[in-house]
C-alpha cells in the first residue's frame, strides 16, 4: 500500500482494543489486533451513482401546492421588484397565469402576496394552515384571540382552472425539472483530486 492519505485510530474504552482505518488513495485498510487486512472497494460508476442520486432527489422535488407558492418566491427575493421577478419567472418558461393563479390560491388562504419580498402569514394567521390527503385545506387562525379553524376546498369551481391546483403535464415537468436542478449539482471532482470522498 502507498502512505496513507487518511488515518483513523479508534480504542474500544472497555476492552483497550485498537482499531485502524487507512485510505490510500485507493484502498481502504482495517488494522486489528496486529493483523491488516484490505477492504474491497466497490468500482464507481459516475453515471449510475448520478443517475441513482437524481432518481432519488426527485421524490423530494414533486409539485406540491405547498411548495411551488415557496418556490416562486426565489423569483421575487432575487429580483429588484415583483414585476422584473414575473418577467424572470416568464424568461424561465412558466406562464404569469400561473403567477396570478399562486397570488390567487395565497389570498384564499390567508397570506400576503408579495409586493417586494417573498410570502408571509400575517399575524392572523399564525397558526397557519394544512393539506389534506383529500384535497382540503384547513385554514388555523385567530380571531378575538381565540383559535378559529375553516376549510376550503380544492375541488370546488373556483379552482377548476387554476395553475397551481391543476397543474398541465408539461408544466408539472418544467417545475420538478428546474427545482431539481436549482437544488442538486452533482459535479465530479477536479481533476487534480487524488481520490472521490
Amino acid at each position: 500500500m502507498k502512505r496513507p492519505q487518511q488515518r483513523q485510530d479508534w480504542q474500544q474504552p472497555s476492552t483497550g482494543e485498537r482499531v485502524t482505518l487507512q485510505f490510500d488513495g485507493q484502498h481502504t485498510s482495517l488494522g486489528r489486533a496486529g493483523k491488516v487486512e484490505v477492504l474491497p472497494q466497490p468500482a464507481f460508476n459516475e453515471a449510475e451513482e448520478l443517475a441513482r442520486t437524481r432518481e432519488m432527489l426527485k421524490e423530494h422535488f414533486r409539485w406540491d401546492v405547498m411548495d411551488v407558492p415557496r418556490w416562486r418566491d426565489q423569483f421575487v427575493s432575487g429580483a429588484s421588484s415583483v414585476a422584473e421577478a414575473r418577467r424572470a419567472f416568464q424568461a424561465q418558461g412558466f406562464p404569469l397565469k400561473l403567477w396570478d393563479d399562486i397570488d390567487a390560491f395565497l389570498k384564499a388562504t390567508g397570506q400576503r402576496v408579495p409586493k417586494d419580498g417573498p410570502t408571509e402569514m400575517p399575524e392572523a394567521y399564525a397558526g397557519g394552515f394544512s393539506l389534506s390527503g383529500d384535497g382540503i385545506i384547513t385554514l388555523h387562525r385567530y380571531e378575538n384571540g381565540k383559535p378559529v379553524e375553516s376549510t376550503l376546498r380544492l375541488s370546488d369551481p373556483q379552482w377548476k382552472d387554476n395553475l397551481l391546483i391543476h397543474p398541465t403535464p408539461e408544466l408539472r415537468a418544467r417545475y420538478e425539472n428546474q427545482y431539481l436542478t436549482q437544488q442538486v449539482s452533482v459535479d465530479p471532482p477536479p481533476a487534480d483530486t487524488p481520490f472521490r470522498e
